[in-house]
């Protein structure tokens, strides 16, 4: 079983006001609530042991356990929305994806939480904030690895609608795997039931959501493709393809972003993604994945060092 940490611990004392569950300790007799992870906008991360796998002999038992915030907790539909988020991560399979475990509810306190695997290591963001050598030919094997974990999400009718570094996580082994589901969505929007407004939550992000969700257009495969490129675009050049600039601000006079590599059939399909209008956007992941790959024999020669 693979067995994946998720990032740098907080204080838990710095959670108590977030969620009850924090001073918990034990979920539903089973998960032993050890540290929290992170602390996001629609829910709370922790680490905690798998006493029922603990008692079997497994020498490392840890999981991710989510739970919703103190205030999504008390509305109406918490449960069925954090339910939405682990129905939309069960259904992926792919070496590049962090895996869903299992979803409950804790009958003590009456709240949903899932599990997921967990993962030593640091997201991109984090990596991408040190100091330190990103060999071109580890950036392109991350870059490589995220279009198949995106093809696999679209493959299956997934929409992920947050793609951005810090939702992607770099294991012991340096690959690297997407996660963070929590305002994703079904193409054909079967899971409508189990989401929220996700305008009233503020949930894009100003330096990789594609500009037309903030001006009400719902999360699509189109914008998901901006964001990807986006990402790669970091991933190649160690830069942001449009700088200083938040997405949200960008218009269809933008000045385009540099070349990314020095390989000309890349750079198109790159430039084509990062397009202000969706209706431009017409390169497919499939495009990307074979420009990539046309890289991958001499990354040192195409790509800026590390």
């Amino acid at each position: 079983m693979s067995l994946l940490a998720l990032i740098p611990s907080l204080p838990v004392v710095s959670e108590a006001r977030q969620s009850p569950m924090a001073t918990a300790g034990l979920l539903a007799e089973r998960y032993l609530l050890e540290r929290i992870l992170g602390v996001g906008g629609m829910g709370v991360v922790y680490k905690a042991k798998d006493l029922l796998r603990e008692s079997l002999g497994d020498p490392a038992p840890w999981v991710a356990l989510k739970t919703l915030n103190r205030d999504l907790r008390e509305h109406q539909g918490a449960d069925a929305l954090l339910f939405g988020e682990f129905r939309l991560g069960s259904q992926l399979r792919h070496s590049n994806i962090v895996r869903h475990l299992h979803f409950e509810i804790c009958p003590q306190h009456q709240h949903g939480f899932f599990t997921l695997e967990w993962v030593t290591g640091l997201t991109l963001e984090e990596r991408l904030r040190q100091a330190g050598i990103m060999p071109p030919a580890l950036r392109l094997k991350w870059a490589r690895q995220l279009v198949a974990a995106l093809l696999h999400c679209h493959e299956q009718g997934v929409i992920h609608a947050d793609l951005k570094p810090a939702n992607l996580l770099l294991d012991q082994h340096q690959d690297l795997l997407l996660f963070d589901f929590g305002i994703g969505r079904l193409k054909d929007g079967g899971d409508a039931r189990f989401r929220l407004n996700r305008a009233d939550l503020d949930a894009w992000s100003y330096r990789y959501g594609a500009p037309e969700l903030f001006h009400g257009a719902l999360p699509s495969m189109t914008t998901d493709l901006f964001s990807l490129c986006c990402v790669l675009y970091q991933l190649l050049t160690l830069r942001h393809p449009f700088g200083q600039i938040t997405t949200d601000t960008l218009a269809p006079q933008s000045v385009l972003p540099l070349p990314a590599s020095r390989h000309r059939r890349l750079n198109p399909l790159l430039v084509n993604g990062l397009s202000v209008l969706p209706e431009h956007r017409t390169v497919t992941l499939s495009e990307l994945a074979a420009g990539l790959a046309q890289l991958s024999a001499a990354p040192e020669k195409w790509l800026c060092a590390g």
